[in-house]
């Protein structure tokens, strides 16, 4: 009787649902068709006479729905990449045209790298020059609205999409730095994805800094190499902080210039039987002494690269744990024209180190500290005289391009030249002062430059000052 009962209460049940979706569709179908599908699937399971499988009877549903509403696909898709991690995801076909530009080496949008921190997106690092370095967007800050739409919660597909655009058209982004919520108004323009560069450092070491890891990357850091041994330079600095990884045979390749002969990365997937050992075919370790810089925005390809020096004895690592996404993704094009996203691997050390979800320790854990510029020992401070012009010394005019910088007037590279984009910085500040726009830097304009950037918060790289102190010693 007991039993006669509960399958008359079920039948009610869903005729229920059934006289109300029809008084009021569509509005109230809108509410409770998961939660109805649900009890009709648990319904069917309970009470079929044959038995059936509750898996089953959802994919008929689906293919059934997807059959006679096509449009629905877009849907379907997301919903099978929602709660699988935060890197797994749909992209449609705008966001993936957008993703695949990005790839290109030029594309037109603000300038950042970027990467998906949970619920946020982050700006790993701007790049060098671009509209939003200009701006003043900093690495570590959270895009918080683009156009005034909030983008919390959303792929970083999807802000991508939004910030990209035509070049000289403009883009409000929000960001959020700390407690404080910042609107940055950024000027389109076309972007230069240049990975790697390097430079010999006031105490003659090799300086490389890898910004992500592209097609490129291994051949600039190799004629990096090639520089550095003609001026038989064999002590290295690289730097992958804020470096949000990359590409899988880039990373390999890279590698492959450093590392012993034999094992120098692992590649595991959902199938065992699929794992990939990646080995080098020649030593190439012991020709450098190698310091690498990272820090909590290094991810992914950059802390693989980081995990397998550090396991090989290849490198001393300086900075903070690395971020711990030690997960490779695959792009897969659908037939909507967008594309899925989808977490297949882990990699795993030369030493067979797993770094997701843990990070990459470094041997010498050590935080970069901020000062006023002004109270900043690592930064060229004023020179004061009656004039600074092209005949100052490099320093005095370094000490005045960073300022103009930090205060968003472009003066060209920070080199230590009185060129005619510095000239033009100068003519700006003084127009914003209400000095005379003459582009020559007097006594009144220095100091109004002094006074103007004397409370900027600025960082002292003590990472990079360790770098030196163990190569030097």
């Amino acid at each position: 009787m007991k039993k006669l009962l509960s399958v008359v209460l079920c039948i009610l049940l869903l005729t229920s649902y059934t006289f109300a979706a029809e008084e009021n569709a569509p509005s109230m179908l809108a509410g409770i068709s998961p939660k109805y599908a649900n009890n009709v699937k648990a319904y069917i399971e309970n009470y079929y006479k044959h038995g059936v499988d509750g898996e089953e009877i959802y994919k008929r549903a689906l293919e059934k729905v997807l059959d006679e509403n096509p449009d629905m696909l877009e849907a379907a898709l997301k919903g099978m990449l929602e709660g699988l991690d935060h890197y797994s995801t749909y992209m449609p076909a705008e966001e993936y045209k957008s993703w695949m530009e990005s790839l290109s080496g030029t594309f037109v949008g603000i300038g950042v790298t970027i990467e998906q921190r949970g619920d946020y997106i982050v700006v790993v690092s701007p790049i060098s020059g671009s509209g939003a370095d200009i701006a003043g967007v900093q690495a570590g800050d959270k895009i918080v609205s683009v156009n005034g739409e909030s983008v919390v919660g959303k792929p970083i597909e999807t802000v991508r999409s939004l910030i990209v655009g035509d070049i000289g058209t403009t883009v409000d982004v929000g960001i959020l730095r700390g407690n404080e919520l910042i609107t940055f108004t950024i000027t389109r323009a076309p972007v230069e994805q240049t990975t790697v560069s390097h430079s010999v450092t006031d105490e003659g070491l090799g300086y490389i800094a890898i910004s992500s890891f592209a097609e490129t990357t291994p051949r600039d850091v190799k004629a990096a190499l090639n520089d550095f041994d003609e001026k038989n330079i064999k002590k290295l600095i690289i730097d992958v902080r804020n470096n949000p990884g990359g590409e899988l045979n880039s990373l390999l390749d890279t590698l492959r210039l450093f590392m012993p002969k034999g094992d120098i990365l692992y590649i595991n997937y959902k199938n065992e039987a699929s794992n990939i050992v990646y080995k080098n075919d020649k030593d190439n370790s012991g020709k450098y002494k190698i310091v690498i810089l990272a820090n909590e925005n290094s991810a992914s390809a950059a802390e693989a690269f980081a995990a397998s020096m550090k396991d090989a004895g290849t490198a001393t690592i300086v900075g903070r744990t690395t971020f711990g996404k030690g997960s490779m993704q695959v792009i897969q094009r659908v037939i909507t024209g967008g594309a899925i996203k989808l977490t297949v691997a882990l990699y795993q050390s030369a030493g067979g180190s797993f770094v997701d979800g843990v990070g990459v320790t470094p041997h010498y854990h050590i935080s970069n500290v901020t000062r006023k510029l002004n109270d900043n020992p690592t930064l060229p401070q004023m020179q004061f005289s009656l004039v600074i012009d092209e005949n100052s010394s490099p320093e005095a005019i370094k000490a005045v391009e960073l300022r103009l910088k930090l205060l968003s007037i472009s003066p060209g590279a920070v080199d230590g030249v009185f060129d005619a984009d510095t000239v033009e910085a100068v003519k700006k500040f003084q127009s914003s002062k209400g000095l005379e726009p003459t582009g020559i830097l007097d006594v009144m304009t220095q100091s109004e430059l002094y006074n103007a950037t004397r409370d900027i918060d600025t960082k002292i790289d003590r990472q990079y000052i360790k770098a030196v102190e163990i190569l030097t010693d």
